[in-house]
């Protein structure tokens, strides 16, 4: 992915009705099952950071952070957060952060970039707090499909629904609630629990 692509998402009504759309539902996903005591909120793949701005300002959450792995997102993203999140260039496959450092992990729209997901599903599983939530949106593999044909979307691999609950869950997650909105599905950290 390059600036075309962060200047294409930003600057298009339609990707900013998506991206708005895609926010909404996983700021309601996190109202119904984030645990009050929740302070650390890591978004993974944050590009610009409204995302992650968002969902830290709506459901109070002190520590927000945001990984991405271009530079051009990440310095977009700093400009327009400031100080308000913590936001950097990072490896997704091998995340800078302690184990267990995070109540919530987002990752909306960015694991169909990801060509090798086991070790982004290992990573998320190690710097997440036990109960925490791993929120995932990914596109509907149709729509994909028929969107790909039209603009360059840079993605690699396409889920179907049956897919990515059985990756996640071979990844030790447990689904809480998966649906049907551009497809999004949502797992807990249930490592420590029989």
């Amino acid at each position: 992915m390059n600036s075309t692509y962060i200047e294409r998402r930003g600057g298009n009504n339609y990707t900013s009705y998506r991206l708005s759309r895609r926010k909404d539902a996983v700021i309601d996903y996190l109202k119904g099952y984030m645990r009050s005591d929740c302070d650390s909120i890591l978004d993974i793949g944050t590009n610009d950071g409204r995302m992650l701005s968002e969902i830290a300002s709506q459901l109070n959450i002190k520590h927000p952070v945001g990984i991405d792995t271009m530079w051009e997102a990440v310095k977009l993203a700093q400009r327009v957060e400031g100080a308000k999140s913590r936001i950097f260039v990072g490896d997704t496959h091998n995340l800078p952060f302690k184990d267990n450092a995070f109540c919530v992990i987002v990752a909306s729209a960015v694991i169909e970039h990801i060509r090798d997901t086991d070790s982004v599903f290992d990573e998320s599983r190690r710097v997440l707090k036990d109960g925490g939530l791993f929120c995932i949106t990914i596109p509907n593999p149709f729509y994909d499909r028929i969107n790909s044909a039209l603009i360059k979307t840079y993605h690699v691999k396409r889920y179907t629904s049956g897919a990515i609950k059985k990756e996640l869950v071979r990844h030790n997650f447990r689904i809480l609630k998966s649906g049907y909105f551009m497809l999004y599905y949502n797992f807990q950290n249930d490592m420590n629990r029989d």
